[in-house]
């Protein structure tokens, strides 16, 4: 049986080399390119008329040979061959009897991820929803997934310009998103923003969220942090079936809380009540009507607000 490796050494080493078939030229990568794992870069060459395989020379260590009755014999998956790092590479052709020249030799890098160009999305809690700890499964700070992101860092601070670094925390994980509960908050209104990075860049910080955090379970009567009436939009928003409405009051007050569709017609009545100052979380359950969009609308004291709901199912 004809065996090429020993051809192949044989004419690579012989100085009869009789270079009757056509050089293959290169086309990607260009030299001294970088090319990334996400983009499934192919080494790629021109074909060579007459050519049973070509022979893919990687620095001094190893030679890779594609065969025309191959799948893509003039190209080569980076990803399938390569770990990240810097190669050298060139090409030649042969007819299992005779070689080409040598291509010209070049240079690329190769890295598994891609260069981070944009910060990450926020995601939740809106701005302005209020996160308790006892709200399982609601206290969590979501941001959008980004591609070739090893980590994520989260800072929150209670100020909006983060300039008050001793008081600021910092959380970084390799998830999009990172639980209150583990933060160690105290009651404030927190700023939060999310930057990402890997092993080769960073991006600069998302655009800054807020929301109102207590460390207890229900409520805070405090009146130097529950200063004014507040209603703040529902979440999860859109929801299916059930979404939780927040509101606060800095003083005991008489409170109706109720869900209306567009048209006006009373679909539920939440809250009626006389209520002491702090802040409530209320669930709405959505399970017995369509999609659509709702209206909830708070009455406390001489305070009114109403704002829209969406129910996806």
């Amino acid at each position: 049986m004809f065996n090429v490796k020993f051809l192949l050494i044989g004419l690579l080493f012989s100085n009869l080399i009789f270079a009757q078939l056509t050089t293959p030229k290169l086309i990607y990568p260009a030299n001294n390119d970088t090319v990334y794992e996400s983009n499934h870069p192919l080494l790629s060459w021109t074909a060579v008329e007459g050519a049973k395989f070509y022979a893919i020379k990687i620095g001094w260590e190893w030679t890779h040979n594609k065969y025309t009755n191959e799948k893509n014999p003039t190209s080569l998956s980076i990803n399938d061959y390569f770990t990240p790092g810097t190669y050298t590479w060139k090409v030649l052709a042969s007819d299992s009897n005779n070689l080409s020249n040598w291509s010209e030799e070049r240079t690329f890098t190769f890295i598994s991820d891609v260069p981070l160009n944009n910060p990450p999305r926020l995601i939740a809690p809106y701005k302005g929803y209020v996160d308790h700890q006892s709200n399982f499964g609601s206290n969590l700070l979501v941001c959008s997934n980004i591609a070739g992101a090893d980590y994520y860092v989260f800072e929150l601070s209670p100020d909006s310009l983060f300039n008050e670094a001793g008081n600021n925390v910092i959380k970084t994980t390799s998830k999009p998103q990172v639980a209150t509960d583990d933060l160690n908050l105290s009651t404030n209104t927190w700023y939060w923003r999310v930057k990402v990075r890997n092993s080769q860049n960073e991006t600069g910080w998302s655009v800054t969220w807020w929301f109102v955090y207590y460390a207890d379970a229900t409520k805070v009567s405090d009146s130097k942090i529950i200063s004014e009436y507040s209603l703040f939009q529902n979440y999860p928003n859109p929801f299916n079936p059930t979404t939780t409405i927040n509101f606060t009051i800095p003083k005991t007050s008489f409170v109706t809380l109720k869900v209306y569709d567009l048209l006006g017609k009373e679909i539920a009545t939440l809250v009626n009540e006389e209520k002491h100052a702090g802040s409530y979380n209320i669930e709405f359950n959505g399970k017995d009507l369509p999609s659509g969009i709702y209206l909830y609308r708070i009455y406390a004291g001489e305070y009114i607000q109403t704002k829209k709901m969406i129910l996806m199912k």
